[in-house]
């Protein structure tokens, strides 16, 4: 319970200096990156496998101008484990991709040493990866309408994740894993909660799909069977202003044992 307590109590704090980063379409971004977007067969309002300059519009506007650092933040809840993931620095890389690295710090409070470790294991899966997370992003698909009450991103991915015995994980070993995949997000405006909030509760769905390769310590770590499996998990929840809650309600994998595991909660705080 203290290191949940603590964990909340760090995020809240996170919120107010650090609460940036993509968590829907926000109607007060300025479009005039995606006004840039001129390429063949291409709008501002639908983008499909953009060049170097057309994704490099794409994600200022998703993220915002130049290199982001101590950007997004947010907090995951299971049953037994609790995490707070903080984005250390993010930016274009090569015009065409996002680049970004992120740390997390875990904890669970289950009873026995080998459920601690499976639930932490689990939980940094089914939250950004590990402890240390390089990720590299491509958006693929991008569709808004005019009034940004229907919007679509697809991403793909490759990311490197590291468990770090000095940042809490419960092994002493270092693990590590490697991942590729995609992600798809959408989500629509609800209405309003009254006529002078302009601001509508969002309703989101996301669904992440990758193919893991982990060391023999990260698999020992998730109590799985092969080090090569495919994971993925459906996700949704409410946006509202600067507060994202979402629930991970699905999983599925070619591991037995990750497949609806356990329902993860999560909180983030976005401007």
């Amino acid at each position: 319970m203290k290191a949940r307590l603590l964990i909340i109590i760090t995020l809240l704090f996170t919120f107010q200096i650090f609460g940036q980063g993509f968590s829907g379409f926000r109607t007060d971004k300025g479009d005039s990156d995606l006004q840039k977007i001129i390429g063949a067969g291409q709008s501002p309002n639908f983008v499909l496998f953009p060049d170097d300059n057309d994704s490099s519009n794409l994600l200022k506007f998703l993220y915002g101008e130049g290199n982001n650092f101590l950007g997004q933040a947010g907090v995951t809840l299971g049953s037994n484990s609790g995490a707070v993931y903080t984005e250390v620095g993010g930016g274009s890389f090569l015009k065409l991709f996002r680049l970004s690295l992120g740390v997390m710090v875990s904890n669970t409070n289950a009873d026995t040493t080998e459920e601690e470790q499976i639930a932490e294991a689990y939980q940094k899966l089914v939250s950004y990866g590990g402890n240390t997370v390089l990720n590299i992003e491509y958006p693929w698909l991008f569709y808004k309408n005019d009034d940004y009450n229907l919007n679509i991103l697809s991403r793909l991915f490759l990311k490197g994740t590291a468990d770090l015995p000095a940042m809490g994980s419960k092994t002493e070993d270092w693990a590590g894993s490697g991942s590729i995949g995609m992600n798809f997000y959408v989500d629509a405006a609800t209405i309003p909660l009254s006529s002078a909030d302009k601001d509508a509760i969002k309703i989101f769905f996301d669904s992440n799909t990758s193919c893991i390769i982990g060391t023999d310590v990260y698999k020992a770590n998730l109590g799985i069977k092969d080090s090569k499996f495919l994971f993925g998990q459906l996700t949704a929840g409410l946006v509202y202003k600067s507060l994202k809650v979402s629930f991970v309600f699905a999983t599925f994998s070619s591991e037995q044992t990750l497949r609806n595991n356990k329902t993860i909660a999560g909180i983030q705080g976005i401007k």
